[in-house]
Protein backbone atom coordinates (compact mmCIF):
# COMPACT_ATOMS: atom_id res chain seq x y z
CA UNK A 1 0.00 0.00 0.00
CA UNK A 2 1.31 3.46 -0.35
CA UNK A 3 0.20 6.31 1.17
CA UNK A 4 0.57 10.35 0.24
CA UNK A 5 1.33 13.07 2.71
CA UNK A 6 0.66 16.46 2.05
CA UNK A 7 0.97 20.24 3.48
CA UNK A 8 -2.66 20.61 2.53
CA UNK A 9 -4.73 22.60 5.60
CA UNK A 10 -7.12 19.98 8.03
CA UNK A 11 -10.27 19.41 6.84
CA UNK A 12 -13.08 17.04 7.78
CA UNK A 13 -12.56 13.94 5.75
CA UNK A 14 -15.27 11.83 7.01
CA UNK A 15 -17.50 11.39 3.61
CA UNK A 16 -14.09 10.74 1.63
CA UNK A 17 -13.58 7.86 4.40
CA UNK A 18 -16.75 6.41 3.92
CA UNK A 19 -16.97 6.58 0.26
CA UNK A 20 -13.61 4.86 0.16
CA UNK A 21 -14.78 2.74 2.72
CA UNK A 22 -17.51 1.65 0.64
CA UNK A 23 -15.23 0.88 -2.44
CA UNK A 24 -13.42 -1.18 -0.62
CA UNK A 25 -16.29 -3.37 0.49
CA UNK A 26 -17.97 -3.82 -2.78
CA UNK A 27 -14.98 -4.69 -4.42
CA UNK A 28 -14.23 -7.42 -2.01
CA UNK A 29 -10.52 -5.99 -1.70
CA UNK A 30 -9.72 -8.38 -5.43
CA UNK A 31 -7.97 -4.77 -6.74
CA UNK A 32 -5.32 -5.34 -3.45
CA UNK A 33 -4.82 -9.31 -4.32
CA UNK A 34 -4.21 -9.33 -7.78
CA UNK A 35 -1.82 -6.38 -6.85
CA UNK A 36 -0.06 -8.57 -4.26
CA UNK A 37 0.05 -11.72 -6.90
CA UNK A 38 1.67 -9.82 -9.42
CA UNK A 39 4.05 -7.91 -7.03
CA UNK A 40 5.23 -11.62 -6.26
CA UNK A 41 5.92 -12.54 -9.52
CA UNK A 42 7.84 -8.73 -10.36
CA UNK A 43 10.26 -8.53 -7.37
CA UNK A 44 13.44 -8.40 -8.52
CA UNK A 45 15.82 -6.78 -5.46
CA UNK A 46 16.25 -7.89 -2.40
CA UNK A 47 18.09 -6.01 0.29
CA UNK A 48 19.22 -7.69 3.57
CA UNK A 49 18.87 -5.62 6.77
CA UNK A 50 21.36 -6.79 9.70
CA UNK A 51 19.11 -6.55 13.00
CA UNK A 52 21.56 -7.90 15.33
CA UNK A 53 24.50 -10.88 14.97
CA UNK A 54 21.87 -13.54 14.28
CA UNK A 55 19.03 -12.05 12.95
CA UNK A 56 18.79 -10.82 9.38
CA UNK A 57 15.52 -9.40 7.75
CA UNK A 58 15.26 -9.86 3.89
CA UNK A 59 13.08 -6.81 2.27
CA UNK A 60 11.99 -7.39 -1.12
CA UNK A 61 11.50 -4.66 -3.74
CA UNK A 62 10.30 -4.20 -7.52
CA UNK A 63 13.20 -2.82 -8.57
CA UNK A 64 16.98 -1.63 -7.20
CA UNK A 65 17.19 1.92 -5.50
CA UNK A 66 19.30 4.12 -7.18
CA UNK A 67 21.80 5.43 -4.41
CA UNK A 68 23.05 8.03 -6.12
CA UNK A 69 19.85 9.52 -6.79
CA UNK A 70 18.56 13.06 -5.76
CA UNK A 71 15.38 14.03 -3.81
Amino acid sequence: MKYHCSKREVQDLSLEDKFFRFLKIINLGLPMLFYGLAAIHLISHTEVVHVSDKINVPIYFLYAEDKGASF
